[in-house]
């Protein structure tokens, strides 16, 4: 069965009743599409997924927003969703539960982004297991890639903000740099990790609420 989790119950609670209304009836939309999905928190929010990421859901101020993990490869049932960049995930926000599409109209992007998902997941299943680059320990620090310390020695603001952030957002930086399978796409990793640390942007920065 689909898991509830109570991390997302908590994340309902702190929103205002307007928002907790609209956030919930999605998540009973998505449960309903398919009664094995789960639920997970990332980058602070609520996400489905089916086993890999379908959708996510966040609340704001104003509006709440709701995005499919893969959403450029979905038929927007609603016209109402939005391709972010080249992320390939797509979005809508909503001020009020009247503002949102149908459920039939949901329903169906809901149905279609888990399908995918599900069939993404059977096609990796029948391919030979690629070899990874080893991941970091998230437990511990790691020392940071000379290219990279000699970049932030050279800019003070940009270093001073790498510093003060939390070793898991110093470690999706190092990661990213790490995974670099050609020494010109490490470079490219290298410049936008030094514009995003100038701007004071965590590497997943468009990703939290």
């Amino acid at each position: 069965m689909g898991n509830r989790l109570k991390e997302v119950d908590r994340y309902l609670a702190k929103k205002p009743k307007w928002a907790r209304e609209m956030l919930s009836h999605i998540r009973e939309l998505m449960h309903q599409a398919d009664p094995e999905i789960e639920e997970v928190m990332k980058w602070g929010a609520p996400f489905f997924q089916a086993p890999h990421l379908v959708a996510g859901m966040s609340g704001y101020t104003k509006h709440i927003r709701f995005c499919f993990w893969k959403g450029v490869d979905l038929k927007d049932t609603t016209g109402e969703f939005t391709v972010v960049g080249k992320s390939g995930m797509s979005a809508a926000t909503w001020g009020a539960l009247k503002d949102m599409p149908s459920d039939a109209k949901l329903l169906r992007m809901m149905k279609q982004a888990i399908k995918a998902g599900r069939n993404a997941a059977k096609e990796k299943a029948r391919k030979p297991a690629a070899k990874k680059g080893k991941r970091l320990d998230p437990r511990r620090p790691h020392p940071v890639p000379k290219d990279l310390a000699m970049a932030l020695k050279k800019e003070a603001k940009a270093r001073k903000v790498f510093e003060a952030f939390p070793w898991s957002d110093r470690r999706d930086y190092v990661q990213w740099l790490e995974e670099a399978k050609r020494e010109a796409t490490r470079q490219k990793r290298l410049e936008a990790t030094m514009a995003l640390l100038r701007e004071g942007k965590t590497r997943h920065w468009k990703y939290r609420p």
